[in-house]
């Protein structure tokens, strides 16, 4: 398992962006078993998500390991 971080911030050196961390096996997994129901996600092959919901805000899932 790796170490994903849910980022407001689509720069992944901004730190202070980083708004939660946990371990799963893909970005998407962590995706599907962290943010709440109601969003559409792209999936990169560089296993990034990007997430955005439909109210507008918009997140970014990637491996800090």
């Amino acid at each position: 398992m790796n170490e994903y971080v849910i980022s407001e911030s689509f720069d992944m050196e901004n730190k202070e962006a980083w708004i939660m961390s946990g371990k799963a096996d893909s970005a998407e997994e962590f995706a599907k078993n962290e943010m709440i129901e109601g969003y559409d996600m792209y999936v990169t092959a560089m296993d990034v998500a990007f997430i955005k919901y439909h109210t507008g805000e918009s997140y970014m899932i990637f491996c800090i390991d």
